[in-house]
């Protein structure tokens, strides 16, 4: 929840969770690498991910692994994209609960990989399953009026942005489909 809703100021300053759950361990410098990375601080957050892979290398992490799933693109887009689908698989087995398990939908996640892999009719069809689940997120508005952006539907684009805006409570000028 953290890493989705705070300022990057508030992220930064959460406490050390300490070192008796790795798994919480994790989730803080994750936390803290979205917030180095929101304000174009690549190197802390290149820091804090390699916090991450230190604890994955060192800590006993057993019983989360196995449903563990990467979501590092690493710039190979076929992996990229089997990964997320994969989550989908998952999130979409996961019972309803409030607030849900897990925090963002996945499915603007594969949209975003799928449209950097060129994939636009799979990546609409992504953000759209996102939005029939989430009718109103923003996020998945906004992939949708990227994927109009790509295409050339200016209209499509324009309506979707409006939306979009409409439905986004923070400054739209900071997203890219690296966020989602």
């Amino acid at each position: 929840a953290h890493a989705q809703c705070r300022e990057a100021a508030a992220m930064r300053a959460l406490p050390h969770p300490g070192d008796e759950c790795p798994f919480l361990k994790a989730m803080w410098h994750y936390t803290r690498g979205a917030a180095f990375a929101q304000r174009g601080e690549r190197s802390a957050a290149e820091n804090e991910a390699q916090a991450i892979a230190n604890l994955d290398q060192t800590a006993k992490l057993d019983d989360v692994i196995a449903w563990r799933v990467s979501a590092q693109a690493a710039n190979n887009q076929a992996d990229a994209v089997a990964s997320f689908e994969a989550a989908v698989a998952v999130e979409d087995k996961l019972g309803y609960m409030e607030p849900p398990r897990w925090y963002y939908p996945v499915r603007q996640s594969l949209g975003a990989v799928l449209v950097k892999a060129g994939e636009l009719d799979k990546a609409e069809q992504a953000f759209r399953s996102s939005l029939a689940k989430a009718p109103n997120n923003a996020w998945a508005r906004y992939g949708l009026a990227e994927v109009c952006r790509q295409r050339g539907d200016k209209a499509g684009e324009e309506a979707t942005r409006e939306l979009f805006r409409n439905a986004w409570a923070g400054q739209g000028e900071t997203l890219d489909l690296a966020t989602l």
